[in-house]
């Protein structure tokens, strides 16, 4: 699967589609590889479509406390 590289909407689910696949329902993550892409993926925002994105460096900073 290929991603149009800025669009930026689309990295976002992605990103936050790989933190639910990794998470079980009460937080905890349970599939780690998982939870890396959704680092990964909104890493890749930040440094390259959105540096400013509100919403992206909270949730960076939170799952990279997990």
């Amino acid at each position: 699967m290929k991603l149009k590289p800025d669009y930026t909407d689309a990295f976002v689910a992605l990103g936050l589609f790989y933190h639910q696949v990794a998470v079980d329902q009460t937080g905890k993550v349970i599939k780690p590889d998982m939870q890396q892409k959704a680092i990964d993926t909104y890493e890749y925002i930040l440094t390259n479509l959105a540096p400013t994105n509100k919403d992206v460096k909270k949730n960076l900073e939170e799952w990279h406390s997990q």
